[in-house]
């Protein structure tokens, strides 16, 4: 049975769960499965990162602190703010003097 639209009521569910409606939307004490947590990185932080790239730096280490749920792999959004700050620098120009101390 279908809803009238292309793919049945899944598909359209799918649909609906991708829409977002911008920042803030993202509740905090919300688990995110990995996809999520890469569209919340791009939504929120402007980190460009896909799910896949999470899963190898989950691996090898450097990523997001994760949870482990049976075969599922959550992320903590507070979690994801602390990695993404991690990963945002402030950019010096080349020709700025930095002193000994740290200062200009």
């Amino acid at each position: 049975m279908t809803n009238g639209k292309t793919g049945g009521r899944r598909a359209q569910r799918h649909q609906d769960a991708k829409y977002r409606p911008g920042p803030g939307y993202w509740d905090p004490s919300r688990k995110l499965r990995r996809s999520e947590a890469a569209e919340y990185l791009k939504d929120e932080w402007g980190v460009p990162i896909s799910p896949g790239t999470l899963a190898n730096l989950a691996v090898l280490g450097g990523g997001p602190t994760y949870l482990k749920c049976g075969m599922y792999v959550l992320y903590d959004i507070p979690d994801l703010d602390e990695y993404a700050r991690s990963r945002i620098v402030r950019r010096r120009s080349t020709t700025e003097i930095v002193g000994p101390d740290g200062s200009n």
